[in-house]
């Protein structure tokens, strides 16, 4: 009977001693799989936040306009080298840019209000960058910069019906 409770003591404690191994080893996967999925949900965040998944019709012109509307929740005055709020006139010629761009397939552009009062979108991609200037005085420019050319593209906007869908072409195609 001896031999057998000693044998039952040592099945229980080396059992429980596995189960405890079993515990730790799977509580460190389970605590490595839940960085990793912090990890995805920060990167998806990211993701989300600074572009569109890759393009998608009308979810970088909703962006778009979401970061425009933003813009009038600005302060009046940051000082002379702040970005200041752009007046709703200088907003609404910015909103022409995104209303013809005929592209569906364009990540968010990074809307960005100026010292000036006026504002600066601006697209990038693996071929290069495109930037529309709006000033306060409602005149528009715009910078392209491609790998191809070293000196970089300017000009100012004069239809702002055809010009921007143009511009767009050159550095996404």
């Amino acid at each position: 009977m001896l031999a057998s409770y000693t044998n039952n003591a040592y099945y229980w404690k080396y059992t429980k001693a596995l189960a405890c191994h079993r515990f730790v080893v799977h509580s460190e996967a389970f605590a490595q799989r839940e960085a990793f999925r912090e990890l995805d949900v920060v990167r998806n965040a990211f993701y989300r936040f600074f572009s569109d998944g890759g393009g998608g019709g009308e979810t970088w012109r909703n962006k778009f306009r979401e970061q425009v509307s933003n813009l009038k929740d600005l302060p009046s005055d940051l000082g002379s080298f702040g970005p200041r709020k752009p007046e709703p006139s200088v907003r609404d010629r910015v909103m022409l840019i995104a209303n013809n761009i005929k592209r569906e397939d364009l990540p968010t552009p990074v809307v960005a209000a100026t010292s000036g009062g006026g504002v600066q979108v601006k697209w990038t991609s693996g071929k290069g960058e495109l930037s529309f200037f709006v000033y306060s005085d409602h005149s528009a420019e715009y910078l392209v910069r491609t790998g191809e050319r070293a000196e970089p593209r300017s000009g100012e906007i004069r239809d702002f019906t055809t010009e921007p869908n143009t511009l767009v072409g050159l550095i996404f195609n």
